[in-house]
């Protein structure tokens, strides 16, 4: 097991080969054409588990060195569906319920904070800000997060309406501490990582070292853009910081519609939630955003960004078994809409 910790620390397995389809060949000349903006990531397609188009473009960082399918990248708020999946296996376990509350894991909790539920947290619907700090690597320690949190006055009475909130799954991140007794990133391994042989997957700052790591090209462009070398506390836990490969995200995605997770718990996560009190319909699930595809079938997405150029996106189509996952180190890029329709082409056999 040491020596193949090393072996992977290294980088000196067999790389991971692409994978293109012949009916995918229009999707990767549609990925191609990209590259010649300089636009640079992987993307993967896949449906009931099996590949159809695997692939990376462009290039690393400014050695020159390409993007291959082991390059690790930055997934920015697409590390909110794995902190979900991680509440949401305990749940599966037994061991947490969508219905516990804040005040049940951190009394101190002032009154009007407490009754905040785990659903709503996962949902956006708690009320709670959107950040809790100004900027994303600010030193700053657990308690310190949940006080800058919980100080101020809710958005919304919870469950009536949604917004977008890091700081709820912050306070995930902290909730899954006090149920493992374990710190976020030993849980997120031993409940995520490991079980699902996401062996390429850290997060920021935990291996400098780390090799074949994307350098990030956007609005903030530091002297190192590397995300193994970004620090990682309080002011982001939860809520981003995991450094990936989308051929790890694929088998993420994949646990996520099987047993992983209970069939309860999974149709709870790919529904929108109910909000009280005869508020409009919403498209919130669990950690995703939820809808309908153009058959009617059931459709989860979520996305990332950074000032630092790391854009990421997934689509499951849940009925159909597909997933299309997007990587990028740098702004711009392909269309988000016409990739998704040069995909469908694909799985729907039509090119």
């Amino acid at each position: 097991m040491i020596q193949l910790a090393i072996v992977i620390a290294l980088g000196l397995l067999a790389p991971t080969p692409n994978v293109v389809a012949p009916n995918a060949k229009g999707l990767d000349s549609f990925l191609k054409k990209a590259t010649k903006e300089d636009w640079g990531g992987q993307v993967l397609l896949s449906k009931d588990g099996k590949l159809l188009l695997r692939k990376s473009y462009g290039k690393r960082d400014e050695s020159g060195a390409k993007i291959d399918n082991d390059t690790r990248f930055s997934l920015a708020s697409l590390a909110k569906p794995v902190t979900a999946a991680a509440i949401l296996r305990l749940v599966t376990l037994g061991k947490l319920s969508l219905d516990d509350t804040v005040g049940k894991f951190f009394p101190e909790t002032p009154e009007d904070k407490k009754s905040l539920t785990i659903r709503q947290l996962l949902s956006h619907s708690s009320g709670l800000p959107e950040y809790h700090t100004q900027g994303d690597y600010v030193k700053i320690s657990r308690q310190e997060a949940l006080k800058l949190i919980f100080t101020p006055p809710l958005r919304f009475t919870p469950g009536t309406q949604t917004a977008y909130s890091n700081s709820g799954f912050t306070v995930l991140a902290a909730i899954l501490e006090q149920v493992t007794g374990k710190s976020y990133e030993s849980a997120m391994a031993e409940l995520v990582f490991k079980p699902l042989g996401m062996t390429h997957t850290f997060f920021y700052g935990q291996n400098p070292t780390l090799k074949n790591v994307a350098v990030g090209y956007g609005v903030l462009n530091t002297a190192d853009n590397r995300p193994s070398h970004f620090p990682y506390t309080w002011a982001l836990r939860g809520a981003g910081g995991i450094i990936t490969t989308a051929t790890d995200f694929g088998l993420f995605c994949d646990a996520i519609n099987g047993p992983y997770l209970s069939k309860s718990v999974r149709d709870e996560m790919n529904s929108p939630i109910k909000i009280s009190g005869g508020g409009p319909p919403v498209s919130e699930g669990l950690g995703w955003l939820v809808g309908k595809s153009r058959r009617g079938t059931r459709v989860a997405n979520h996305g990332g960004g950074s000032m630092n150029g790391f854009h990421t996106s997934v689509v499951r189509y849940i009925d159909e078994g597909v997933v299309l996952i997007v990587l990028s180190n740098r702004d711009g890029g392909p269309d988000l809409l016409d990739l998704s329709r040069e995909a469908t082409k694909v799985w729907l056999k039509k090119s």
